[in-house]
């Protein structure tokens, strides 16, 4: 079963850009709509999705400020790096929303719970959806039904009309013409009836009216990361069972990282435990890039960890590519003092300049240049 968890702030981009406010209300416009304000203007009857035009008659002495991402990629982040800490699978959507993946947590209602608080902790109203999809969790978040559409999402859907289903605008106008004013009276229709009118689209159709239609939440962000988790059944306290599953993380981080041939300095561990939501981070002064190395800095960083534990989830943030250099003659690296230079000085104390040399220090014979010019433009041997 699928646990997917949607927020969505309201007031994100209102107070980003407080500080252009010059007139009595704020409200942020994009594509001639009203795309967040502040509670004056709320207070006045501006709402969002309502058209520039209208929103201007209701707050005259107010002040609109076009939507610019670059505006509000600092608090984006600040918020998403709170969200990051309680899912190892989070996409944003838009600047003020984003998908969390609770699957496989023990209890996903009370992570979810958890991150609602800490959101609103930074000033934030939160309205939020889950249930087993994606579009259906943002649906509740849009109606801020909270838990509703995990619960029944038949009795928090059939009630609604077919606008609300995550098909094409064509046929949401279909479903109307036809006499469909509600998603349950279309939950009633059979699969060969819906091919005649709707073609390939039927499918989505039928299984989103019943809350259907899957799609796995993509992990992007934070971006250039890799992210592992573990959970128990039960709270470990247990370091022997800690051991083993920091062991299974690091081998598997570890494989990751290589397969992409990445690198990172940072390690960045949630505990999730009865109570609460445990951060830890470190930064390391070797580069971690692979199992081993990454199981000393789990093990490092886990040392004064004595709550019972209910989940590991680990991220390793930033990485770069890494960049491998060729071994020197002397099996060491060429920046150090035993590298290739010092290695063709010896060989030449020992064995004269010309016993070795590189080859840019060959030279060619021009008969040699003029056959390979010849072979070269006429294709003979």
């Amino acid at each position: 079963m699928h646990y997917v968890f949607h927020a969505r702030l309201r007031g994100f981009y209102a107070r980003s850009v407080q500080r252009l406010a010059k007139g009595d209300g704020l409200a942020v416009t994009r594509e001639r709509a009203v795309l967040d304000c502040d509670a004056v203007a709320a207070r006045r009857g501006v709402r969002i999705g309502m058209s520039v035009s209208e929103a201007k008659m209701l707050l005259r002495e107010g002040t609109f400020v076009s939507w610019a991402a670059s505006d509000h990629v600092a608090d984006q982040e600040a918020w998403l790096d709170v969200a990051a800490r309680y899912t190892g699978a989070l996409e944003p959507f838009d600047q003020h929303t984003a998908f969390l993946d609770l699957t496989g947590h023990p209890d996903p209602l009370l992570i979810a719970l958890r991150a609602v608080d800490a959101l609103r902790a930074l000033g934030y109203e939160v309205l939020w959806g889950m249930a087993q999809t994606k579009w259906l969790a943002r649906l509740g978040s849009l109606l801020d039904a909270k838990q509703e559409p995990l619960r029944d999402p038949a009795a928090f859907l059939w009630p609604l009309p077919p606008r609300h289903l995550p098909i094409s605008p064509e046929a949401q106008e279909r479903l109307v013409m036809l006499g469909y004013t509600t998603i349950g009276e279309v939950a009633t229709l059979g699969l060969e009836t819906l091919y005649e009118q709707f073609g390939k689209e039927s499918l989505c159709i039928q299984q989103s009216a019943w809350g259907g239609w899957h799609e796995p939440v993509r992990g992007l962000y934070p971006q250039a990361a890799l992210t592992d988790r573990v959970y128990f059944e039960n709270p470990v306290e247990d370091r022997l069972a800690l051991d083993r599953s920091l062991r299974k993380l690091s081998k598997r981080l570890g494989h990751a990282l290589k397969e992409s041939d990445a690198v990172g300095l940072d390690i960045s561990v949630d505990l999730d435990t009865e109570e609460n939501v445990h951060s830890l981070k470190r930064r390391f002064v070797k580069a971690i890039d692979g199992p081993e190395l990454l199981y000393s800095g789990l093990s490092l960083m886990f040392e004064k960890v004595c709550e019972p534990v209910l989940g590991i989830r680990v991220t390793l943030p930033r990485l770069t590519h890494a960049v491998r250099v060729q071994t020197s003659l002397a099996g060491e690296r060429p920046d150090r003092q035993t590298g290739i230079e010092t290695a063709f000085q010896q060989l030449r104390q020992v064995y004269g300049e010309e016993a070795i040399k590189r080859a840019s220090e060959i030279e060619i014979k021009r008969r040699d240049l003029v056959l390979k010019a010849w072979r070269d433009a006429t294709g003979w041997y």
